[in-house]
């Protein structure tokens, strides 16, 4: 079987691709589109499923996958980052990352390739059409994360309940990031970055950022790129 080298995309973990498809088979629970899932993870998928279900007391049909998977964990909280979580020299822990919707809300749950599973406290990035960028482009997705981390911590609430709406790379004309302040001067520039809109329930939030700073902008200042 010829596996694909490695991808690292989260800080903690090496994601890779897929096996191929004699050890695989399509999951009939809902989906946003059909994911191959290795017959080896279809128990930890379940326990997920059930974890869930009976966390939010509704039926797993309720549950949808957003994201399936494997991954090398590097710490022994299968890269939850949780407070104290260490890894060691040569720790590596094969398992799976997936990802869930139910109510609204995104789950994430890290396991290994045996039998456990733990729920992380914040969701990774999760979107849509926008996973392929987050996915190859490494400062997109930690840009994003951050907005997620900072947008949660200002609202008192939980990163899971922080959804990914879009985000699309921009270069903006001036040092304002295309968001000035009134009354302010900025210098004319050409600065690449991102556009970032995040989502709370029916209210969405637009970040700006260039490769190393990022903020929250007022709609009422954004400037088109």
């Amino acid at each position: 079987m010829v596996t694909d080298t490695p991808v690292p995309i989260l800080p903690t973990a090496t994601l890779s691709n897929l096996p191929v498809p004699d050890d695989v088979f399509v999951t009939d629970i809902p989906t946003e589109s059909p994911l191959l899932i290795p017959a080896l993870a279809q128990p930890l998928l379940a326990q997920v499923l059930l974890d869930l279900s009976q966390q939010l007391e509704i039926p797993t049909d309720n549950i949808q996958l957003i994201r399936f998977e494997t991954a090398t964990w590097m710490t022994v909280d299968l890269g939850c980052g949780e407070a104290g979580a260490v890894g060691a020299d040569n720790l590596t822990i094969e398992g799976f990352r997936i990802v869930v919707e139910a109510e609204g809300d995104v789950y994430e749950y890290h396991t290994d390739s045996q039998s456990n599973i733990r729920q992380c406290a914040d969701a990774g990035v999760v979107a849509g059409d926008t996973t392929t960028l987050l996915d190859v482009d490494p400062i997109a997705a930690e840009l994003t994360f951050i907005a997620q981390r900072r947008l949660a911590e200002s609202l008192d609430l939980p990163t899971r309940r922080i959804r990914l709406v879009d985000i699309v790379p921009v270069t903006w004309r001036d040092s304002s990031l295309g968001c000035p302040l009134p009354g302010q001067t900025y210098t004319p520039v050409e600065v690449d970055g991102y556009r970032i809109v995040l989502a709370v329930g029916d209210d969405e939030y637009i970040y700006h950022t260039d490769p190393e700073r990022i903020f929250l902008c007022d709609p009422e200042n954004e400037q088109a790129s």
